[in-house]
């Protein structure tokens, strides 16, 4: 009895948190997002990496895998832009970016990227992202898939 009601709870919670998931959106008036260039924590210099930024589950949520390598960036949450509605924080990226970061959404595109921790193999870089541009969208979670471009992401 024990067992069926918790494996129908679990089975309740999982199609829950698919349906409802968790925006990264962020909103300039509660967290101000600095310029990435020229900001005193870059331990080098910026590049551009043409890649697909997606939204996932667990740290650092918006990633950039640049393709036709094996790295995966992290993008930074911006310091001291904790707020109720964000708890985590905002993310170091124009908020167009922010705006469209979802689960279910990939965008592709060449990222200017800022390096806020050094390369170490087998792990994550966290970076900061200072623009976007050729972007292209595919939305997965649009019936059929969705796949459009927009503009280029420069604001923070």
């Amino acid at each position: 009895m024990w067992r069926v009601l918790s494996r129908s709870l679990l089975a309740l919670m999982l199609v829950v948190s698919v349906a409802l998931p968790k925006r990264a959106s962020q909103n300039t008036k509660e967290a101000k997002v600095p310029e990435c260039k020229g900001n005193p924590k870059l331990v080098g210099d910026c590049l551009v990496v043409h890649g697909r930024m997606t939204f996932a589950n667990g740290s650092h949520n918006v990633r950039i895998w640049p393709i036709g390598t094996r790295r995966l960036l992290g993008v930074q949450y911006v310091p001291g832009s904790i707020t109720k509605r964000y708890p985590d924080g905002a993310f170091w990226m124009p908020t167009e970016l922010s705006d469209i970061s979802t689960f279910g959404v990939d965008i592709f595109g060449d990222f200017e990227v800022c390096p806020l921790s050094r390369k170490t193999p087998g792990a994550m870089q966290f970076v900061c992202v200072e623009s976007a541009k050729n972007l292209v969208v595919k939305d997965y979670n649009k019936e059929p898939t969705r796949i459009y471009r927009i503009h280029d992401a420069t604001s923070h």
